[in-house]
């Protein structure tokens, strides 16, 4: 869980946002780690993967733009990930 703290009026940290990382999140954010490239394509097949399709892959990935090597999202970055892992429910979910 995810939890952002603090509030400029207060001493006590207070609850801000409270929500689940979702394993897509997660498993893009793994990728985005790894500094390996070839290490790192295991990690980038989790995402297609564990996440549930294309609109959920793209937050993800907005998120964690390195993941793919990136600094930013073009849009045509699914594309690449479906020409090697077509089953991937990335590739059959919008």
């Amino acid at each position: 869980m995810t939890t952002e703290y603090g509030s400029p009026e207060t001493s006590n940290p207070t609850p801000r946002e409270i929500r689940e990382i979702t394993e897509c999140e997660r498993s893009m954010y793994t990728a985005a780690e790894e500094p390996n490239s070839t290490k790192a394509e295991v990690f980038i097949k989790q995402t297609a993967y564990n996440c549930g399709g294309a609109a959920e892959w793209y937050a993800a990935l907005r998120q964690y733009p390195q993941a793919l090597g990136f600094n930013n999202v073009q849009g045509d970055e699914l594309d690449i990930i479906c020409h090697k892992w077509k089953k991937a429910p990335v590739c059959k979910n919008p």
